[in-house]
Formats: structure tokens, C-alpha cells, sequence
């Protein structure tokens, strides 16, 4: 095993790293000279991705943080009723984490 031996190579191993995928292929090939062929394609790719960026900072204040521990466990658990216990009495909303 060729992992095991850091020092070894492998030529054939790394002749088949250099192929690029079906995917790579059809991007490079069909969809990127497509999309830089005309200046208003790309504009209008451009612009689309903007509306997507601002709409998306728009609703974010909307967005709901963190899930509610109550439906992440089943019914049955002894962690619903401490949970049930904690919303009730606490009320003091998601935790809070700095990052220096």
C-alpha cells in the first residue's frame, strides 16, 4: 500500500488524478464559452446572482435561528419535558457565541 510508504510513487496513480471528470468536461467545453460569448448574458447572469445576494440579506431577518429542541427528539425522551421546562421558565433565547 502506496499510503503506508509515503516516499513511493506511483506513476500510474497519478496519471489518472490528472483526468478531469464528465462534469469538468462539459463545463469547459459547452457551458462556459456559451456564457462568455455574449456580454448580456453575462450581465444578466451577473445582475441575477445580485438580486439572489440582496434578497436573500432582505430575509434574513425573518429566518428563524437555531431549531427547536422540542421536534429534533422523539416524544418519548426524557429530554422533551427538561426542554419544555427550560422554554417555560427561562425564556431566554438562542445562546450567543463570540469569536475573537
Amino acid at each position: 500500500r502506496f499510503d503506508c510508504c509515503c516516499c513511493v510513487r506511483d506513476e500510474e496513480s497519478e496519471n489518472k488524478s490528472n483526468r478531469k471528470g464528465v462534469v469538468a468536461v462539459a463545463i469547459e467545453k459547452y457551458w462556459a464559452p456559451a456564457l462568455f460569448s455574449s456580454k448580456c448574458l453575462r450581465a444578466a447572469v451577473v445582475a441575477f446572482f445580485f438580486f439572489i445576494a440582496c434578497a436573500s440579506i432582505g430575509m434574513m431577518n425573518r429566518i428563524d435561528i437555531g431549531l427547536d429542541q422540542t421536534v429534533a427528539l422523539p416524544h418519548y425522551s426524557y429530554l422533551g419535558d427538561y426542554y419544555r421546562d427550560i422554554f417555560s421558565q427561562l425564556r431566554v433565547g438562542p445562546p450567543v457565541y463570540f469569536v475573537f
